[in-house]
């Protein structure tokens, strides 16, 4: 039922999309509006600077909306895609500080990070307002993460439109809190929670930023650059290939400092990799199948190349119930994204009991006997170069483009020293039976602990009062 009342107050949009109302049944809630520590204005807006004053480097970063996504709770500037070096002098100081809380109100609206440290050459894009919260913030930050909040907002916000605007919308967005004795225990609890996430993904970039250091300082010091010169027609007869990019100067020096390694370099046929596509899923080559985004028992799952990070872990699986024998994928392979984000890649180290398969957009390298120590590496190294954008150099077409098979020659890998490699991976994976703190482990235990918060706030709107065990229940089902 839709009251006239409410159509006033709506401005009289007659729209069902925005007459829909999202209600809890925990009523205590509140306007995100009424939580923050005082007014939004316009110093609280970030600024856009304009493509003119973009540059290919700079101390100063300008950051666009992609630093904000629903696979991070911090600031993400992994991709070569979420900001752009910028000229000095259109640089505004924002004061961008530990954490502060940033929300995107354009484009992927509703999407909010936190600032893991302080970004004194930094400012964010007009697509950005940074919230001033006082009281419980990583508690309001942790329910602004959840599909609650984000759902709220999308109801607000008119269907149709190619990019979406909230303008300031998420303030009338409705924040739920734990009521009874426990509550202040529980929200205590819930944001010690959301800092162990904070922590892990740090330390999750750390480590991902010390192989960049040592990849980059092994070349450096044990290679060297031969002088540029423009292509030759037997050059460009023999690759048959007239893009740009790959006789550029860049691609060139990249390309060089590998190959003139002191140790030698080996694309992946001569490391012994058997290159080919993941499963074709179409109903024509398996069936019928059943797909599902949550977990079902003996389904498959599916390690999708748009579901990789920028990090070299699987932010999350598709489910998929079929009959037949599919393609599994095996300890030590590496499923390579050949497609639109292409470059994006995850080694898989503990698949044998899983039923683990992906899509034909992805690449698997396989081989019979995994060296989990050169695989680790080898995933390491193909991250490095979609990092220094060697793949926009090397592959073809737009949206992203593609790296078809018979370009993958190019794809060369240098013969770094055995103690290195074991030191690279190391950072990356599970190489042997003690499961050290590395990327993969890290970003597992961040999925959890996402997943507990998740199903926290699931119990919090729907219930009118829940005590502390509760929340310990949940908690230690991860």
């Amino acid at each position: 039922m839709i009251k006239y009342n409410d159509i006033i107050k709506n401005k009289f949009v007659l729209s069902p999309h925005q007459l829909q109302l999202m209600e809890y049944s925990n009523k205590n809630t509140f306007r995100l509006e009424d939580l923050l520590a005082r007014e939004l204005n316009k110093k609280d807006n970030g600024t856009d600077i304009g493509s003119n004053n973009y540059m290919t480097n700079s101390e100063y970063k300008f950051l666009k909306t992609r630093i904000a996504n629903k696979n991070n709770y911090t600031i993400d500037l992994s991709s070569n895609e979420s900001f752009e070096f910028m000229n000095y002098n259109a640089f505004v100081n924002q004061n961008l500080k530990y954490e502060d809380i940033l929300i995107s109100k354009d484009s992927n609206i509703g999407e909010c990070c936190i600032l893991d440290k302080d970004y004194p050459n930094c400012m964010v894009a007009s697509a950005f307002y940074r919230l001033p919260l006082k009281r419980n913030k990583y508690y309001i930050f942790s329910f602004m993460k959840t599909n609650h909040f984000k759902n709220q907002l999308d109801l607000m916000i008119p269907r149709g439109a190619t990019i979406r605007h909230a303008g300031t919308k998420f303030l009338d967005c409705h924040i739920p809190f734990p009521n009874g004795k426990d509550s202040k225990k529980i929200i205590a609890k819930i944001e010690s929670i959301v800092k162990d996430i904070i922590n892990k993904e740090k330390q999750i970039k750390i480590k991902e930023n010390k192989i960049y250091e040592l990849i980059e300082k092994e070349l450096n010091v044990n290679s060297k650059i031969l002088e540029y010169s423009l292509p030759k027609y037997n050059e460009i007869f023999s690759k048959n290939r007239i893009d740009a990019g790959y006789y550029c100067e860049e691609f060139k020096r990249i390309h060089s400092l590998i190959k003139n390694y002191k140790n030698g370099y080996c694309n992946l046929n001569d490391f012994g990799y058997k290159i080919s596509r993941g499963q074709n899923l179409q109903v024509s080559c398996i069936g019928k199948s059943i797909e599902s985004n949550e977990y079902q028992r003996n389904f498959y799952k599916i390690a999708k190349p748009t579901n990789l990070s920028d990090y070299g872990t699987v932010t999350s699986y598709n489910y998929l119930g079929n009959k037949n024998n599919l393609s599994l994928l095996k300890n030590g392979d590496i499923v390579f994204s050949a497609e639109g984000t292409i470059g994006k890649c995850a080694m898989f180290c503990d698949v044998d009991n899983d039923k683990v398969i992906t899509n034909i957009h992805g690449i698997i390298l396989n081989k019979l006997d995994h060296d989990l120590i050169e695989s680790g590496f080898v995933c390491c190294f193909l991250r490095y170069l979609r990092k220094i954008k060697y793949f926009e150099y090397l592959s073809v077409g737009g949206q992203g483009g593609s790296l078809a098979m018979k370009y993958w020659n190019d794809v060369i890998i240098p013969n770094f020293p055995r103690e290195l490699m074991k030191k690279i991976s190391q950072l990356y994976c599970n190489i042997d039976s003690n499961k050290t703190l590395n990327i993969i482990t890290l970003s597992e235990q961040v999925k959890s602990l996402k997943k507990s918060i998740n199903d926290i706030f699931d119990l919090i709107i729907s219930k009118e009062f829940i005590n502390y065990n509760e929340i310990i229940d949940i908690i230690n089902q991860y």
